[in-house]
């Protein structure tokens, strides 16, 4: 047999991505391409928020834990670190929060999943998966509590598989921290380091009770934030939740997942079906996962890891899969990795549109100096976060308060058509202030409701900036 026949042969049993020597140069050094791409994604975020003379960080979750910081209670000590940041003032300080904190989960991530028995192929498109999802993006770019979380999660882990015995200890504190987050990422953290310690069965005694210990120490550490600090179960919503758009980023979402890995994992779920036994630390986090997305969809984050490995193992099934047309096996692996980019892309053009804006912050630091302190604003429950930060105002409701007689009666003042519906709201809840962001004069009909009804005389506009506006209402005529 000729060396020419034998490499026909060879190249005949590699599959299409083992053939391509550019994927053999990535995965050699795929720390450094990935790390590049997350850096370039990531920043592009950010830049495209200094262009729009933005804040660095936008999302309503970043103000709702830099106003926890300015506010800082004993209750609420556990904010001391980003309390200090915060004092400076400095956007790019505060932005390299959660931008090093990406890099250092991915690092993490990169460096326990071959421990686990990712292979180089599988460890690639995880981490490639991961940094081009919607939600990891936002996570860069926000202080996410869900990012926070991962963070966390993956060095308690790279503390449990070191070599050197002391180090492993370390996991004790990385995982009790955890618990200053809420009760969700604890019930999440529990069952994972259990799946961990039953997964294999050749765990050392130590080992076993290192990883009691740390669960031991994260729920007692919980009940104690849990009666102290009111840690609730899961901390959020921070926007209106829509189950559809905020599980596919495609929909319009500024989170999420692109449709290309939502379809790739559900293929890959099918698809390890008949091995579930192997994949089974995956189906056990599935029955705790949709539950808490339909109550809460903040948790899409975590949601969408489990998405992400599904997803994973479909694109190995497709290239270790042997097709009687190699061409077209080639060329649909192309198509995936093309959506999946291209959706990235779309979502990071959309970035610029989450607010505030230039012109939210000018109004809101009017509000600021001028409003009394006891101001009570209503304004669309995606905004009430910026008011409790910029303004330092109350915002009469804000989406994490789940109080459902007030997300009712807030949802009438909004689309209140007639003075009869509008002006009793107002009186009642002693609302005294409307503020319009920028996002919501987009959406507010200037011919009617609420533009229309500022045009009685019990409302007057106190200050402008674009089309972002604050109305005084006369509560006592």
């Amino acid at each position: 047999m000729t060396a020419r026949t034998k490499m026909t042969q060879k190249q005949r049993t590699q599959t299409p991505l083992e053939q391509s020597s550019f994927l053999q140069h990535c995965l050699r050094y795929q720390n450094w391409y990935l790390l590049s791409l997350l850096i370039l994604l990531a920043g592009s975020l950010f830049f495209q928020n200094y262009v729009l003379q933005k804040p660095l960080l936008s999302g309503e979750e970043n103000y709702y834990h830099l106003a926890a910081a300015r506010d800082m209670t004993w209750k609420t000590a556990y904010y001391f670190p980003l309390a200090i940041i915060e004092e400076t003032q400095n956007g790019y300080l505060l932005a390299s929060i959660p931008f090093l904190m990406a890099i250092a989960t991915f690092l993490l991530a990169g460096n326990i999943l071959p421990r686990l028995g990712f292979g180089p192929l599988q460890t690639f498109l995880f981490l490639f998966l991961l940094i081009f999802t919607p939600t990891f993006l936002k996570g860069a770019t926000t202080l996410s509590s869900p990012l926070f979380f991962l963070f966390l999660l993956t060095l308690s882990f790279f503390f449990l598989l070191h070599h050197r015995r002391v180090v492993r200890y370390c996991a004790i504190f990385s995982s009790m921290i955890i618990a200053f987050i809420d009760q969700w990422s604890v019930l999440l953290t529990v069952v994972l380091f259990t799946i961990y310690t039953f997964r294999t069965q050749k765990r050392e005694p130590q080992e076993r009770r290192l990883i009691a210990s740390c669960v031991l120490v994260l729920i007692s550490t919980s009940a104690m934030t849990a009666v102290i600090s009111d840690t609730p179960f899961i901390l959020g919503p921070f926007h209106t939740p829509l189950l559809a758009r905020d599980i596919i980023s495609d929909f319009g979402g500024f989170s999420g997942i692109s449709f290309f890995v939502f379809a790739l994992g559900i293929l890959g779920f099918i698809l390890t079906w008949p091995q579930k036994t192997t994949y089974a630390g995956a189906y056990i986090l599935l029955p705790l996962l949709i539950p808490a997305y339909l109550y809460n969809t903040e948790t899409m984050f975590h949601f969408s890891i489990v998405f992400i490995f599904f997803a994973t193992q479909a694109i190995l099934y497709l290239n270790q899969r042997q097709w009687q047309l190699p061409t077209l096996q080639q060329f649909t692996l192309f198509l995936l990795f093309l959506g999946i980019f291209f959706s990235s892309l779309t979502y990071i053009s959309r970035g610029g549109m989450d607010g505030p804006t230039a012109d939210d912050v000018a109004v809101l630091t009017w509000m600021r100096d001028y409003l009394p302190k006891d101001a009570l604003i209503t304004s669309f429950p995606d905004d009430a976060e910026t008011i409790r930060y910029f303004a330092q105002r109350n915002p009469f409701f804000a989406n994490r308060d789940q109080d459902t007689e007030k997300e009712n009666e807030n949802d009438l003042i909004l689309s209140a058509v007639y003075v009869h519906q509008l002006f009793p709201l107002l009186e009642k809840n002693g609302i005294g202030y409307v503020y319009i962001s920028h996002a919501a004069a987009e959406r507010l009909p200037r011919d009617q409701g609420l533009f229309f009804l500022f045009q009685n005389e019990r409302f007057k506009m106190l200050h402008s900036a674009g089309k972002s506006e604050v109305w005084r209402f006369n509560t006592t005529q």
